[in-house]
């Protein structure tokens, strides 16, 4: 056995070397374990290759036992271990293209962290091998139903991009000029008077402005992929030249074409510190790469400038990236030029891509931005004694299931083999407890499929067990404690205000998220007194808007069909006909809640009866009775999937009647929910954008509902306006009346239903 084979031990004594071209391929298909090539093999020679020009290899030189039906995960310690082996192989070769399958070759080629779907798409220049590389699934992943078509065109698109000659530039870094304040001044005038297109980009400290010692140091402007200048802005010693900030004004609100890279960003900045408001022809890259790849969440500028040219950005200033005003000026000026110049080139890598639709997502996006922006500005109020209160309370009760827990005598058992104190949040020490000293039967799997889960469905599932009954209470008063109580403190700025951060480019979907703190998952129902540290101004309540029905309502305009579309309208209550006839056909009683989240809802999004039955619990021969039933009553929805399968089949992308898009891979319930999910969080969008501009203060945006701040003497008037944007769009799809529902409080936790004494049109 090789010395390497003994420090991995995955269980093999030989390594098998990579088999093909071994001279001069022009591809070099890395796998991450040795595979059976056949059919493999076929499916490149479909998609143009030849094989007498191909090298195949992979980053683990043996084939690990399966666990059952499980591959076991290849690790980093395996990848670097093996690597010798994988370079004896490539070493001397001249590769046109490289194909990259899975995870773990794109982790060990390209040295970058991250799964599949982070990387495919792209044709990326790799300077390592002096070629291009394409990213792709793994054989395995490949013959899963959904994403076999998508394996099949990313070979394709391999064969008609990577092919082509690989290009570097090698000079990317270079250029950029440091400017004095006379000299970046003249430049700004420059650029104004012959209405040139610019990228640029603020270096700040720290990454929000509201606290005491916020600067913003420098400020970088691109006017091309190649030419880019940078200058200090605010200086900590001396104020900051009036002219500069005039002429910087006089730029951001020109008619100029304006590039960003989180446009959000450099607004907030500019209208924190120096009073700007950026107006007029905004581009924002980071958009344009959402609207092309949704699938991807990473679209910050470092990751998709090495995608997209194999660029990177300058590592030498990372360690200064927690505090910029540490970095060297000479390093700073050229990072700052760096990334306006990667900008720039972003720009213009992206906008031929864009059709008149991608357009028009663009503009949302950008209006979206400008009003979540102004929420966050605003900030929402804390009332930090309610806050500290409720974080001792819970507390207290989570020591208290903490104290029982450890007194158990299962744990002191764990504690006395292992000979150290459990730690409540490690799954693992848990799961131990569990399975083995418990020896509970395990129910389900955790993701990857190699452990045994013990989730909160499990502990659920065994609540008679007291282990299993504390824990899972410690685990939720833990969650409370730690995510939304301490994690509100730490979010509270030195203005007393959380300043929430709102994301538009983060879901697949379209609809909004947020972070510092997340917003989006405080309880609603249980526990939902974490909420009642948000509170109103003096003289205001806290009003929450949001669309009633607004699936089931946005259902009826894409699939147009007609009973819906009259149920609706007349306002009949569809889900509890379902649970009625759900009940009379199985004989059990059915809820409402059940027959609507259970029932209606999975057979609009395409789920078959074997599975509803299942969730359920009821007769397969029943529930493929009800959605007989229901498909006869609705019609066309289910000539609406049909046709979209056909769509999606065609052109790999499902779209929303307001033009966003969501492409492949996508498996059968994505394919039909995205269309519907998409247009309700837009509808939402576009009310939250128009009630932003006249004027309302909006402190919180909660997935898809607005909430507002709004003085005594003015919820009725607010009420009637709000309702009149939400409901009144002039879109021809819109086939159903849009009704809306309001809550009001004095904090988010105490709202309640509002009360009108007549009817308000």
């Amino acid at each position: 056995m090789h010395e390497t084979c003994e420090k991995c031990k995955r269980g093999k004594t030989e390594t098998l070397n990579g088999v093909g071209n071994v001279l001069n391929p022009d591809v070099i298909v890395v796998e991450e374990q040795p595979v059976n090539h056949s059919r493999l093999s076929r499916e490149l020679t479909k998609a143009g290759f030849s094989q007498d020009k191909i090298f195949y290899t992979s980053i683990v030189k043996c084939r690990a036992p399966k666990k059952g039906k499980i591959e076991p995960k290849i690790t980093d310690r395996q990848i670097k271990l093996c690597s010798e082996f994988l370079q004896a192989d490539i070493k001397d070769m001249k590769p046109k293209l490289m194909i990259l399958m899975g995870g773990a070759s794109s982790k060990a080629i390209l040295k970058k962290t991250g799964g599949v779907n982070k990387f495919r798409g792209n044709n990326i220049p790799f300077h390592e091998k002096s070629c291009n590389v394409v990213v792709t699934y793994n054989q395995e992943q490949s013959q899963v139903r959904h994403l076999q078509p998508v394996f099949e065109r990313d070979l394709k698109f391999a064969k008609s991009t990577g092919m082509r000659r690989y290009r570097f530039d090698h000079d990317y870094r270079e250029d950029n000029k440091t400017l004095d304040s006379e000299d970046a001044i003249d430049l700004m005038d420059m650029i104004v008077d012959e209405k040139k297109d610019f990228a640029l980009d603020w270096e700040t400290y720290p990454l929000k402005p509201f606290n005491k010692g916020a600067q913003l140091i420098s400020c970088g402007i691109a006017l091309s992929h190649k030419e880019s200048y940078s200058f200090l802005v605010e200086d900590p010693d001396s104020i900051m030249d009036g002219r500069l900030k005039y002429h910087l004004k006089q730029l951001l609100e020109s008619e100029c074409v304006k590039i960003f890279h989180n446009y959000k960003f450099e607004r907030m900045w500019a209208k924190q510190r120096l009073g700007i408001d950026i107006k007029n022809k905004i581009i924002d890259t980071q958009y344009l790469a959402y609207i092309k790849n949704e699938t991807n969440r990473t679209h910050n500028l470092g990751h998709l400038s090495f995608v997209n040219f194999g660029l990177e950005k300058i590592k030498e200033a990372d360690k200064y990236i927690e505090d910029m005003r540490k970095c060297p000026t000479d390093l700073l000026m050229k990072y700052n030029g760096l990334d306006t110049k990667l900008t720039y080139k972003l720009r213009d890598h992206y906008t031929p891509l864009l059709d008149d639709k991608d357009h028009a997502v663009h503009t949302m996006l950008i209006d979206g931005a400008e009003a979540t922006l102004k929420a966050e500005m605003a900030g929402a109020l804390i009332d930090q004694k309610v806050l500290i209160n409720n974080k001792k309370r819970v507390g207290a009760e989570r020591y208290k299931e903490m104290a029982l827990l450890r007194d158990m005598q299962v744990v002191k058992d764990f504690e006395e083999d292992k000979g150290q104190e459990i730690n409540l949040n490690a799954w693992q020490q848990t799961n131990k407890i569990l399975f083995k000293h418990l020896k509970l039967k395990s129910i389900k799997k955790t993701p990857s499929g190699v452990n045994d889960s013990g989730d909160v469905e499990v502990l659920e599932h065994y609540g008679d067990v007291p282990f299993c009954e504390h824990l899972l209470k410690y685990r939720k008063l833990n969650k409370l404690h730690s995510t939304y109580l301490v994690g509100a403190e730490k979010a509270i700025y030195d203005d007393g205000l959380i300043h929430t951060n709102y994301n538009l480019h983060f879901t697949e979907t379209g609809r909004l998220s947020s972070d510092s703190p997340n917003l989006q998952n405080f309880p609603k129902h249980d526990n939902a007194f974490v909420r009642e540290m948000f509170i109103v101004p003096e003289n205001h309540y806290l009003m929450s808007f949001d669309y009633s029905g607004a699936e089931v309502r946005c259902m009826a305009m894409e699939s147009r069909d007609r009973e819906l579309i009259r149920q609706i309208n007349a306002k009949y209550d569809m889900h509890q006909f379902w649970a009625d006839r759900l009940s009379k056909i199985t004989g059990t009683e059915v809820s409402r809640f059940s027959a609507k989240n259970g029932f209606v809802f999975p057979s609009f999004y395409g789920a078959g009866f074997k599975s509803i039955a299942r969730n359920l619990e009821l007769d397969q021969d029943d529930m493929q009775q009800a959605q007989n039933e229901l498909f006869k009553m609705y019609p066309s929805i289910k000539n609406w999937q049909k046709q979209l399968e056909q769509f999606y089949n065609k052109h790999h992308y499902v779209e929303s009647l307001l033009g966003r898009r969501r492409h492949a891979p996508l498996d059968y319930n994505q394919m039909i929910n995205t269309p519907v999910q998409s247009l309700a969080s837009d509808l939402c969008l576009l009310s939250m954008i128009e009630a932003s501009r006249e004027g309302y203060k909006i402190p919180l945006i909660i997935h898809d509902d607005i909430t507002l701040y709004v003085h005594k003497d003015d919820v009725l008037k607010t009420y009637k306006r709000i309702k009149k944007i939400m409901t009144r769009w002039d879109y021809d799809f819109i086939n159903v009346d849009l009704e809306i529902e309001c809550l009001i409080g004095t904090n988010w936790f105490n709202q309640k239903e509002l009360q009108l004494r007549k009817k308000v049109v």
